[in-house]
Parts: C-alpha cells; sequence; structure tokens
C-alpha cells in the first residue's frame, strides 16, 4: 500500500511533477490507488462536486458517486485485468440532483490505481444513439456553462449569447446587478472558448486601490518607482488566455485611457520600461448595472464602454428568474447537505412561498448565503420551515414587502419626495426604482439612520448602500430619531 502511493506520489509531486498540469486541465482529473481510494483531485472536479479536498482525499470513489455513478460503469473487472483507455459518455445526475453528461477516460496504472479524465463535453463518437437520445434536455447553461442553473428565457437567452461569444475573438460586456453570477458567466465563456486550456485571469477593479492597479494590470520593473520590482502583470498572465475586468465601472477615470491604448494597440508595456510586448488575449468585462446608467453617470468613459461593448451580455437579475428559483434552492440544498452533513429533503410551501415574494438584491449569492445559514441551525430537521429562516432574511422580506415593521415605528412619517422627472409621463406607476427608494428608506427609518445597521438588515454592503443613497438623493439626518 505505501509503495502504490509512493508510486503515484511521484506522479504527481515527483521530479517532472504533473500537479501543475492536472490543475491547468478543464477536464476534471482523479487519481485513485489500488483499492479505488482517492489520492489526487483536481480544482476543476472538486468544483463540480462542489466539495472541498480535505472531502475526497482517501475516501472510495465509490463513496462520492454510489449506484449508478460515472465509476461503475469504468471499475476494474473482477479478474483485475485492465483494459485499453477509452472515453465512455455516461449521462444521470450529478450530487446536487441535476441531470449531467460527462466523457469518461479511465488511465489505468497497473498494479499501482488509475487516473479519470472527466471532461464536460462528452464524445459524440464513444456515445450510441440512444444515449444521445437521452441525453439531458434541461437547459443548464450548455456544455461550458454546466454550473450555471435556469430554464427562464432571459437566462437561456443569455447562455446562448454566451455561447456565441466563446467563438469570436471580440471583447465581451457582462452588464448585471451584484451576485447575478458574473464571473461564473465569464469562465463559462472561457471554458467554451477555444482559449480554454490558457490562463483565466479574473480581477476585481473596485478592489485594487488607485496607486496599485496601473502595477497590477501592466506590470512593473525594478527602479520604476521606490520598491517597484520586475514582475509581470495581469495583461501578461492572461496572454493568450482571458483577461477578466470585474466593475470596470469602478476603474479609476484616470486609468482607463491607458487601458483603452493597449486594447487599441494590443501591445502592453510595464511601468516604468520602453520594451512592448504583443497581446494576444480575450477581454471580457462586466458592470454592476445597466449600461445606459454607467454610461450616463459618467463612472465610464464612452470611447472605452465602445471598444468593451462589442457584444453586451445582460444577465438577468433573480426577481425576474421565479421559475428558476426551485431549481437554484435544490442546487443549494444539495450542496449544504453535502458540506455539511444535513439530510434537509424539502422546503415548507411557506418558505418557498416567501421565497417567491422576496426580491433578492442579492441575488443567486443572497440565496445561497441564506440556505447556507439556515442549513447551518438545521440539526435533523429533514423539512425547512418559516421559523428557521435567517432574522436579516425575515426583516428585509418586511421591508421589500412594504409589511408593518417599519410602519409600526413611525406609521404616518413621509420618506423623502422622489424626483418626479424620474417617472416622465408615467404618472402613478411604481418602478423598480421607486421600489428600491421605499426600501432603503424604510431601513433607514428601522435603523434611526444608522447606515451600517440598514445595510446589514438589507444584506449588502455598507459602500453599496451609501452609493444608492446618493443616487436617490436620501440623507441619513431625515431619518434619525
Amino acid at each position: 500500500m505505501d509503495s502504490e502511493k509512493t508510486m503515484i506520489q511521484a506522479v504527481v509531486d515527483g521530479p517532472v511533477s504533473l500537479r501543475a498540469f492536472f490543475e491547468s486541465l478543464p477536464q476534471g482529473v482523479v487519481i485513485t490507488d489500488a483499492d479505488h481510494r482517492i489520492v489526487f483531485c483536481n480544482r476543476r472536479q472538486l468544483e463540480r462536486d462542489g466539495l472541498g479536498e480535505a472531502e475526497v482525499l482517501g475516501r472510495s470513489i465509490f463513496d462520492l458517486h454510489p449506484g449508478d455513478g460515472w465509476p461503475s460503469a469504468l471499475s476494474a473487472p473482477a479478474d483485475g485485468s485492465f483494459g485499453e483507455p477509452a472515453p465512455r459518455t455516461w449521462t444521470g445526475r450529478g450530487r446536487s440532483g441535476r441531470p449531467i453528461a460527462v466523457s469518461i477516460t479511465r488511465i489505468p496504472l497497473p498494479g499501482v490505481g488509475a487516473i479519470y479524465v472527466i471532461d464536460d463535453r462528452p464524445r459524440a463518437d464513444s456515445a450510441g444513439e440512444e444515449k444521445r437520445r437521452q441525453a439531458p434536455k434541461e437547459a443548464t447553461g450548455g456544455r461550458a456553462f454546466n454550473k450555471l442553473i435556469g430554464r427562464s428565457p432571459g437566462f437561456l437567452k443569455a447562455v446562448g449569447f454566451g455561447e456565441s461569444a466563446a467563438s469570436s475573438p471580440s471583447p465581451v460586456l457582462l452588464a448585471g446587478e451584484t451576485g447575478t453570477g458574473k464571473e461564473m458567466f465569464a469562465r463559462g465563456i472561457h471554458e467554451r472558448s477555444p482559449r480554454a486550456n490558457r490562463n483565466f485571469v479574473a480581477i476585481n477593479c473596485a478592489a485594487i486601490p488607485q496607486e496599485l492597479l496601473e502595477g497590477l494590470l501592466f506590470g512593473t520593473t525594478r527602479g520604476a518607482y521606490t520598491g517597484a520590482t520586475e514582475k509581470p502583470g495581469l495583461f501578461e498572465e492572461a496572454n493568450f488566455g482571458t483577461l477578466f475586468l470585474d466593475e470596470l465601472d469602478s476603474m479609476p477615470l484616470k486609468l482607463q485611457p491607458k487601458l483603452l491604448r493597449v486594447l487599441q494597440d494590443r501591445r502592453i508595456r510595464r511601468v516604468g520600461s520602453a520594451r512592448e510586448l504583443e497581446l494576444d488575449i480575450k477581454i471580457i468585462s462586466a458592470i454592476s448595472g445597466s449600461p445606459e446608467e454607467v454610461l450616463r453617470s459618467g463612472r465610464l468613459r464612452a470611447d472605452l464602454f465602445y471598444r468593451l461593448g462589442v457584444m453586451i451580455i445582460k444577465l438577468p437579475p433573480l426577481r425576474e428568474r421565479p421559475e428558476d428559483l426551485p431549481l437554484l434552492v435544490e442546487h443549494f440544498a444539495g450542496k449544504y447537505n453535502t458540506l455539511l452533513g444535513r439530510r434537509v429533503r424539502a422546503f415548507s410551501p411557506e418558505v418557498m412561498e416567501a421565497f417567491q415574494a422576496y426580491t433578492w438584491p442579492g441575488n443567486v449569492r443572497e440565496l445561497e448565503h441564506i440556505i447556507e445559514a439556515i442549513f447551518n441551525i438545521a440539526d435533523r430537521e429533514e423539512v425547512i420551515t418559516p421559523k428557521m429562516l435567517p432574522d436579516h432574511f425575515s426583516l428585509s422580506s418586511k421591508i421589500t414587502l412594504g409589511g408593518q415593521t417599519a410602519g409600526s415605528r413611525d406609521e404616518n412619517r413621509d420618506f423623502p419626495p422622489a424626483d418626479p422627472d424620474d417617472r416622465g409621463d408615467r404618472p402613478g406607476l411604481v418602478t423598480l426604482k421607486d421600489r428600491e427608494r421605499e426600501m432603503i428608506s424604510r431601513a433607514l427609518l428601522m435603523t434611526g439612520g444608522n447606515v451600517a445597521q440598514a445595510a446589514k438588515m438589507l444584506d449588502i454592503s455598507r459602500q453599496l448602500l451609501v452609493y444608492k443613497m446618493k443616487k436617490h438623493q436620501l440623507t441619513r439626518e431625515h431619518f434619525k430619531k
């Protein structure tokens, strides 16, 4: 047994290490010993199974995929012999219960174990017509978008555009609210593209201080400024692959012309260097909100927007995807049943009704966090009931739905008047903007103008709430007791 582990370890981490190679593959890779125990699993397969490395190593592969799971179709014959490696297409259901179809190649390591390579894109020539006919027809985002769950028209439209964008070298701009899955969508485009075997590099332009962002993007040379070292930038790291610029509209205006020049010239120059490097790179960027609002606000230069927005894909918020909510709840329930060792089998009709009524300002990310919170307090419960909903969700639900919690504090108090010009020629219409403004106003009223507490109640960051207050011309002084 020890000799088997030593031999496998030599394959993964020996003098000619294959670990980095296995981790760079778009396919999942699992290596087992002669007793079918997992000794290596790359990040791609861990993500597919929704598990951490500590939960996988040392376990039998049949524990992770029991019953009619894919290993049973590829396990070694009873006499211990091994056949020639050949891809096999397996269709069934993943750990979350969603239909999946994968192509699996089992590479034997005689006397030692086996290597499994799991591909999201089944080989048509290895599957019979009957298997192709029975392959899952429910749209889950396409082959390279298998982690994205949904069947609503808006979602499927976005996925269709994403599939088209993947085969094109043109830049892509993703527009959507926070929590709609923009980075995961960008990864899906990359994995579906001809650059799938190259680097996918992501940066959040709002998370990096202005003085550091230029060096991080373009790289630095030694002596360019005090403390500068010879270091490649993210453009260099992503060369021949994909660079994802998240929250592009938060990039400092001073830096945007330099980014535009790089995109036009397709060349990069490190800070402090005279040498230029040619680029062959796919750019995917993302903005929070609609393109029209971002341009109107002046946060993004128009020339940069039109350069990066060759293909614009709008990701719908969760409140516009009501038919997708049960699918997402089922997916996250399966994930946290596994991660937290729970045995929840259903959500009560009252909980699902509350979920459907809620406007989900944090979108899919908020839904996952709420389900994780519920499963953390669920001990042996098999059905989730309203009393198990987190307090902040209950409060936010009442605020969003215009409940009596805020009204009971000061029933006759008016909120600051909205700008009537915003409604144009639509008198009496309650717009989404009006609804958001009312929700923020009620939260501030309930907290006496405490911005931090109101942000926590609304389950958004303080910075985002301050931004939205400015947008709606709300000040905390109006709500102080």
